[in-house]
């Protein structure tokens, strides 16, 4: 419910900067990875260059570029498809030209084209529509494949905007929601024992095991959701996690953050970094004087 509001809270602010179309919001969020920041600058970027969308409306002389593929007017941006699907719910626009308009917007097959365009009057949001025209053949097939609702922020989204987490088979969460959790998580908890999945649970932190085959395939996944320095973080801190399930790992008593694993056979341990001795049965420094 947290991440849902922190999504809510983010279109809001992106709102009150005088940016009140909401497709084009959640676009920018997802595709930069729900930054607010890099949001709030991509869409004034995006509105001006819709003047350029505006000329491949007009009727001639732009009517014979339409099949030029290498048209420099044919810059492929998702505003201009959304400006194409509100024409087709409008109905301001023959079909024949809005099929035109989306082949050389989405570079697709014939058929493809005329998926989305059947998606997009059964009011689908027309980028969702082209992921699944992309993914499917026939409209059931693609509807089905449009109805994914995530269940941190409840919106519908296709199905390859979801996060496949490991050991969750029917947990349905989308990467901007994957993304926000992943962070708060990061950053609020000094250890990853909290990031099981956000809507099972799920494995538990407490099989240490399963659990640290779990962080481990997730962050395959997270690498493409985080920022280098993040990723970082997360990476350090499953690092740290898997050193302390370790029996023979110790914390070094004199040195902050630093621990080693200790092979030897007594119960003296010296620090390779300070040099100081530690017991590794009490965990306490050991002072000879």
């Amino acid at each position: 419910m947290r991440l849902m509001f922190l999504k809510v809270e983010k279109v809001s602010k992106i709102k009150k900067q005088g940016f009140d179309v909401e497709k084009d919001i959640h676009e920018s969020l997802y595709q930069h990875g729900g930054s607010f920041k890099k949001a709030s600058i991509q869409i004034p970027i995006n509105i001006l260059s819709e003047s350029l969308f505006e000329r491949m409306w007009t009727s001639s002389p732009l009517e014979n570029t339409f099949a030029d593929s290498n048209s420099e007017l044919l810059v492929h941006k998702p505003q201009y498809m959304y400006r194409i699907e509100n024409k087709i719910q409008q109905g301001t626009v023959d079909r024949e030209r809005c099929h035109r308009m989306i082949a050389c917007e989405a570079s697709l097959k014939w058929s493809q084209v005329m998926l989305v365009y059947s998606l997009v009057t059964k009011k689908h949001e027309i980028m969702a529509a082209k992921e699944a025209a992309t993914n499917c053949t026939d409209i059931n097939r693609a509807t089905e494949f449009l109805s994914i609702s995530c269940q941190i922020c409840y919106e519908d989204f296709p199905k390859t905007w979801m996060i496949d987490l490991p050991y969750c088979t029917n947990c349905n969460v989308c990467r901007v929601c994957m993304i926000d959790y992943i962070k708060n998580q990061l950053l609020e908890f000094a250890s990853v024992s909290q990031l099981n999945c956000p809507v099972c649970c799920k494995p538990d932190a407490n099989d240490s095991q399963p659990y640290l085959g779990y962080l481990q395939l997730l962050s395959v996944q997270l690498k493409d959701l985080l920022d280098s320095k993040l990723y970082d973080l997360y990476q350090s801190k499953v690092l740290d996690m898997s050193l302390m399930k370790n029996e023979k790992f110790r914390w070094c008593t004199n040195c902050p953050n630093y621990g080693f694993i200790y092979e030897g056979e007594n119960d003296m341990m010296t620090c390779d970094k300070c040099h100081k001795k530690t017991c590794f049965s009490c965990k306490k420094e050991v002072d000879f004087l």
